[in-house]
């Protein structure tokens, strides 16, 4: 049992991680607060590059 929540700690940890990663690289930390108004966000962004509006 000990293994198996170690490892959901340590895959948690790593998402946290590489969440707040993209959230920076993309100027959103701080300013979004939840996945979906980040992915919200992102998909504007496809859209504009993409020229599908």
């Amino acid at each position: 049992m000990k293994s198996k929540l170690k490892w959901f700690n340590f895959v948690l940890q790593a998402h946290q991680t590489n969440n707040r990663a993209v959230m920076q690289a993309y100027g959103f930390w701080g300013k979004l607060n939840t996945e979906s108004a980040c992915v919200a966000e992102l998909m504007k962004m496809y859209q504009e590059l993409v020229g599908d509006k």
